[in-house]
């Protein structure tokens, strides 16, 4: 029997590229204009004019992108040879972009910044970053093209999308226009040119009101580029996994909805010091009250002040430091050793008093932090210099008559902490003072005193406290709970201070209680638990720094301060302190923020829709995923046998490959032998090829004789050939549907 060979004509574009169409214009230039958009709203480099010439320079490199053809010689020649000039005109203008290179650095510098807190000093040398950014709009550009017309465009696309959208969870890139402009090209890239019904459509409209509504609704939500609810509890979820072994007991400032106070027992922190003492460890520091919690000094409003607050602390006056940078030459008689163990890694763990050594555990270059965010150090040991000799040490130095380098960076430090450390919002201020009325002229030690009486008298203290989700976790205390746990303690205090002009903030750590400490030898070694995990405040006092104050009861006589013995006369009588100094803060007045606190009902409620459908999402996209490996899978074992020994099993593994690869090109019954399918495969593989296929099935299917290597190879060419044939003819997104939905063919 005479072999019969087989003659597939096709004339297309080669495989990895495909035809221009209307559609790619559109998708490159919303891609284009979400990136460049999405810098220029993150790094806002000037002029504005420069915004032009990258949009026409990105405008040209995309039109060349999607005109030139890589199959062609002369245009991959033209292509790689303005390339060339590119990289000429960089070597002789090497010095404009050393300088627009610092000067993009100095951008980046600022955005991490407002982002994270970490200050980077300017580069030496910066310059106009339009000389960098320009042929870069035009590389981008001509890149975008090229990539438009490829089959495999969309996977680049999705690769970025993507991760535009965790940055977009975790609040470090803003939502927007420019954001959605992004995610509709993408979108266009999945969708441009195909060949659609109406489920299809549907699904389009679907995702296109999805897109909108990543875009921009968590901008009208959050403002700015502050992390969305599903983004904060993703945040929270990478943090314990960072930095956590154990479930930490207190909110980090977060307390609406915050629980009970429920503490294990595992170990948080190991402590060695050479005469045992009351001590308090810092770690969580926030000055600013949200109304439903507390969280640090957001760094947009330390942008003037960054480069101050940077020289004060990279020259080591850090104000964990403060009070031992105030004793002077004095040496320490005690020492502490801290080492962390199951405690928040996130921050260092720092000893009132500490002095020398602590250092390798602080940071400079963070600021919203003051040094102790994310330390590389887990284990330090320091001085540590008495705390109770506060307003002793107050008055030694106002009694002072030389200048120092310490006083003249602690007047500076000062100022600072007057202007953003007695800030309350008007409503809280409201319902504190309500209750609470503050004296005229009243000093550190007195406000302490009318607080404490205060508290004790309106709140009870229960570890099981229960905090709502919504509403002035302050107001909520003294008008309807009127009990609560450190968190809650803390809360009231600080803010309590503030109205009295005080300066103070909110403090989580750990805290070696009087019955811990004289239970204790001197070198003793403690191991503390998450038992010890405790929530105070702190307020400065001039001249000294920050140090605590605690009205927990059984906390209140932890930290006893020793007065002068007239009493404490460098307090005068407008509650300022520490009039040693020519610069001092002007006289105490409590920032009453004008803003309303918003009811956030409305906001938790968009935000938890939205996170439930999320959730929905991300639960039918892993099954989707699951599904199409475990199909996927399949085929390949089936493909597999295309090379069976067998000649037989392979030419049927190969038939039955094509007879799926025909119905994806054409749903029908093709593995059914009828008058209707011989007319169909003539129609679509044409009348030659047609009868081949029909040959070789019954060939393959029917007869007794052995299969040879000529059968196996036409059962090959015929395979590919209708493989050829469906990638020419299907449109893209229908492709990509039934390969990775479907999973109809490989």
């Amino acid at each position: 029997m005479k072999k019969q060979t087989v003659s597939f004509q096709f004339d297309t574009v080669p495989a990895h590229s495909r035809p221009l169409r209307p559609t790619d214009a559109a998708a490159g230039v919303l891609l284009l204009a979400g990136i460049w958009g999405l810098l220029w709203q993150c790094l806002r480099p000037e002029p504005m004019l420069g915004l032009l010439g990258l949009g026409a320079l990105a405008a040209l490199g995309l039109a060349a992108g999607l005109l030139l053809r890589w199959d062609r010689k002369w245009q991959r020649a033209a292509i790689c040879g303005a390339l060339l000039v590119l990289l000429a005109a960089g070597i002789l203008l090497r010095s404009h972009i050393s300088a627009a290179l610092a000067g993009l650095g100095d951008l980046w510098g600022q955005w991490r910044f407002q982002q994270t807190g970490r200050y980077t000093p300017p580069y030496v040398g910066a310059g106009s970053v339009w000389w960098l950014l320009l042929p870069m709009g035009a590389v981008t550009g001509l890149a975008a093209g090229l990539v438009l017309r490829q089959r495999w465009r969309i996977w680049p696309a999705a690769a970025c999308a993507a991760g535009l959208l965790a940055l977009r969870l975790a609040g470090l890139v803003p939502g927007g226009w420019w954001f959605t402009c992004f995610l509709l090209g993408v979108l266009l890239c999945f969708v441009q040119g195909s060949a659609i019904g109406r489920r299809a459509k549907a699904i389009t409209a679907g995702a296109l009101v999805l897109v909108l509504l990543i875009g921009l609704l968590p901008e009208g939500l959050s403002g700015g580029a502050s992390p969305t609810a599903l983004g904060r509890r993703l945040g929270k979820a990478l943090h314990h996994w960072h930095y956590e072994d154990a479930a930490d007991p207190l909110p980090e400032g977060d307390i609406s909805g915050s629980g009970a106070f429920s503490p294990g027992q595992e170990p948080a922190l190991r402590l060695t010091m050479e005469h045992w003492t009351p001590l308090y460890l810092r770690g969580y520091v926030a000055g600013e009250y949200t109304g439903t919690g507390w969280q640090q000094l957001a760094a947009r409003r330390l942008t003037e002040e960054a480069p101050m607050l940077y020289s004060l602390q990279s020259g080591y006056f850090f104000p964990a430091q403060q009070l031992a940078q105030a004793n002077g030459e004095a040496e320490s008689e005690n020492h502490v050793t801290i080492q962390v163990l199951g405690a928040c890694r996130s921050v260092a763990y720092t000893p009132y008093g500490g002095g020398d050594g602590l250092e390798s555990a602080l940071d400079a270059r963070d600021l919203t932090g003051e040094g102790m965010t994310d330390p590389t150090q887990r284990s330090y040991e320091a001085a540590l210099y008495p705390v109770e000799e506060s307003y002793l040490l107050q008055q030694q130095l106002a009694q002072a008559e030389t200048d120092s380098d310490y006083r003249t960076g602690e007047s500076v430090y000062r100022q600072w902490v007057y202007d953003h450390y007695l800030t309350v919002p008007q409503d809280t201020y409201d319902a504190l003072t309500a209750q609470f009325s503050p004296g005229q002229g009243w000093n550190t030690t007195q406000a302490k005193t009318e607080i404490s009486r205060f508290l004790a008298a309106n709140l009870t203290l229960r570890e099981g406290t229960v905090t709502p989700a919504t509403g002035d976790v302050a107001a909520w205390l003294l008008t309807g709970a009127r009990q609560g746990y450190s968190v809650h303690y803390a809360t009231l205090t600080t803010l309590l201070l503030r109205c009295c002009g005080i300066p103070a903030r909110y403090v989580e750590g750990y805290v070696v209680t009087r019955q811990q400490a004289e239970a204790l030898s001197d070198g003793a070694q403690l191991t503390l638990t998450q038992r010890a995990a405790h929530a105070w405040a702190e307020y400065y006092l001039d001249g000294v720094g920050w140090i605590p104050f605690d009205t927990v009861p059984g906390y209140e006589e932890n930290i006893v301060y020793q007065l002068p013995e007239d009493g404490d006369p460098a307090e005068n009588e407008n509650g300022t302190t520490y009039t040693g100094q020519d610069q001092t803060p002007q006289q105490n007045q409590t920032d009453i923020s004008q803003e309303p606190q918003d009811d956030h009902s409305q906001r938790i409620f968009i935000q938890s829709v939205l996170l439930t459908l999320a959730a929905l999402v991300l639960v039918c996209l892993a099954a989707m995923a699951l599904r199409t490996v475990l199909l996927r899978r399949r085929l390949k074992q089936q493909r597999r046998r295309f090379e069976d020994p067998d000649g037989r099993v392979a030419c049927q593994a190969m038939l039955s490959a094509l007879h799926r690869q025909l119905t994806a090109l054409q749903p029908g019954a093709w593995s059914e032998a009828s008058p209707q399918r011989q007319a169909a495969l003539t129609a679509l593989l044409g009348d030659e090829t047609a009868r081949q296929l029909t040959a070789l099935e019954q060939e393959v299917w029917f007869s007794d004789h052995p299969i040879e290597e000529p059968q196996r190879q036409q059962a090959q060419k015929l395979l590919e050939g209708t493989e050829r044939l469906w990638r020419e003819r299907v449109p893209a997104a229908r492709r990509w549907k039934q390969r990775f939905l479907t999973c109809q063919v490989i």
